[in-house]
């Protein structure tokens, strides 16, 4: 399964040209997890590496992987957050999202059509007779 992941807009460009390839949250416990795949209106991130850190640790160089000028507008940014543990997550882009390519696909084989209707209350007449788990109660 694919998760979701909150980025903020000004990052997605880098996102999917891998120039944003950590990010840095506060966290209680890790939400993401090394070898797992997030959606992001960029495209899906693969993540390689979960680590809490040390906020002063964090170099400039950390920063700008994060997206962020400078280690002091990144520290700003986690301050928003509380005082929690800082997690660092290392990813990178694994390509578009595939749902994008389903949604441009106007067409769909007989056989799909049939799999997705099958049981539903209009192929099987429940809906109209009101018998079955179909059935509403007023």
């Amino acid at each position: 399964m694919v998760a979701g992941v909150l980025f903020k807009q000004r990052l997605w460009a880098g996102l999917a040209d891998g120039t944003v390839t950590c990010t840095f949250r506060r966290w209680r416990r890790p939400l993401a997890k090394p070898g797992g795949r997030y959606r992001t209106p960029a495209g899906v991130l693969r993540v390689d590496a979960v680590a809490v850190v040390d906020p002063a640790e964090i170099t400039d160089d950390d920063a700008r992987r994060a997206g962020f000028a400078g280690r002091a507008e990144l520290l700003r940014e986690l301050d928003r957050y509380g005082d929690g543990p800082v997690h660092r997550v290392d990813f990178q882009f694994a390509g578009p999202d595939p749902r994008e390519a389903l949604r441009q696909a106007d067409t769909m084989a007989e056989e799909g059509w049939a799999e997705l209707t099958a049981g539903s209350p209009a192929s099987t007449g429940r809906a109209a007779t009101g018998r079955g788990r179909w059935r509403r109660s007023a």
